[in-house]
C-alpha cells in the first residue's frame, strides 16, 4: 500500500516538473525582472519601477506597437488603486528594446510613505519584500482596446 502511494507521489512530481518546463518553453514573452527605485532622497513626488520583459523572437513587438501602450496594470494591486501607476510621459521613450529584452519605465507614488491619495493622507508601510512581490507578479499592458497579460517567467507550481 505504501509503495503504491509513493509511486503515485513520484508520478505526480514528475508530471509537475515536466508540465512546468513545457510551460516555460511555450511562453514567447514574460516578465523576467522588476526593480523598484524609491527616489526618496530626490525632490520628486513619485518613485520608479523598471520592468524587464523577455520577448523571444520579438513575438510581442510583432503583435502590438509598444509605443501605443496606455497603461500598466499590476494585478497584485487592489483594483481601486491600479490608477496609481502610469508610464513615463510621452516626451521620454517609455520602452527600450535591447537583446530581446523590453524595458518599461513606470512611475508611482503608491509605495511611498505619508502620501496624499485622493486628497487623503495615507501612511504606507511597505517592506522591500512586499513591494517586490507586488511588482514581480503578472502584469497587463493596456493598448487601445486590448490588454495583454504578461506572466512572470519563473514557473509557479
Amino acid at each position: 500500500m505504501k509503495q503504491l502511494q509513493i509511486k503515485h507521489l513520484l508520478y505526480l512530481l514528475i508530471f509537475l516538473f515536466i508540465s512546468c518546463n513545457l510551460k516555460e518553453k511555450k511562453e514567447n514573452y514574460c516578465l523576467k525582472k522588476a526593480e523598484y527605485f524609491p527616489l526618496s532622497k530626490m525632490l520628486v513626488p513619485e518613485s520608479a519601477i523598471k520592468l524587464y520583459i523577455q520577448d523571444k523572437d520579438s513575438v510581442l513587438q510583432k503583435r502590438v506597437n509598444l509605443e501605443t501602450a496606455q497603461k500598466i496594470l499590476f494585478y497584485s494591486v487592489k483594483e481601486k488603486d491600479r490608477n496609481q501607476f502610469h508610464l513615463v510621459t510621452p516626451q521620454i521613450k517609455s520602452f527600450q528594446i535591447k537583446n530581446g529584452i523590453i524595458t518599461i519605465s513606470v512611475l508611482t507614488a503608491y509605495f511611498r510613505p505619508n502620501i496624499y491619495i485622493d486628497g487623503v493622507r495615507k501612511k504606507n508601510k511597505w517592506t522591500n519584500e512586499q513591494i517586490k512581490k507586488v511588482i514581480e507578479n503578472d502584469i497587463g499592458v493596456i493598448f487601445d482596446k486590448d490588454t495583454i497579460l504578461i506572466k512572470n517567467c519563473k514557473c509557479k507550481s
